[in-house]
């Protein structure tokens, strides 16, 4: 590549790379860094503090990685987590809920060696309605 610099890693490694450190940001409430792993256009749409607002008691894991596919240079993820915070803090129909599992459809996209969260979805990614399922 032109000016020393490298490929990024593979997409086997970088998508769940990229996903599990924007989780693992949000768990330690280093919304900055969270914030690295989006791109500016949705870091444009909020804020630090209204992250923290949202994720103050959100814990995720179990992420799963269950399909990656790229065209044209786009990347798109189908995954899944785990997310466990207070009461109050679920969306509309789940306020009560302390634990639930999210679909994820999020488009990534390569800025420099790594890849980051560049389109997110889940209301509208046809994996049902709600998207969420409460924690068994």
């Amino acid at each position: 590549m032109a000016g020393g610099e490298r490929e990024p890693p593979p997409l086997e490694r970088a998508v769940p790379g990229a996903l599990s450190g924007y989780l693992t940001a949000i768990n330690e409430g280093d919304y900055d860094a969270a914030m690295s792993w989006v791109s500016e256009g949705i870091r444009a749409d909020s804020s630090p503090d209204q992250w923290y607002a949202d994720y103050a008691t959100t814990y995720d894991d179990r992420l799963a990685v269950h399909r990656v596919k790229e065209r044209a240079g786009v990347v798109r993820v189908w995954a899944t987590f785990r997310s466990r915070q207070e009461p109050g803090y679920c969306p509309e129909g789940a306020r009560d809920a302390t634990c639930l599992v999210w679909p994820i459809d999020d488009e990534l996209s390569r800025v420099g060696r790594r890849y980051v969260i560049s389109d997110a979805s889940g209301d509208a990614s046809g994996h049902g309605d709600p998207p969420w399922t409460r924690c068994g």
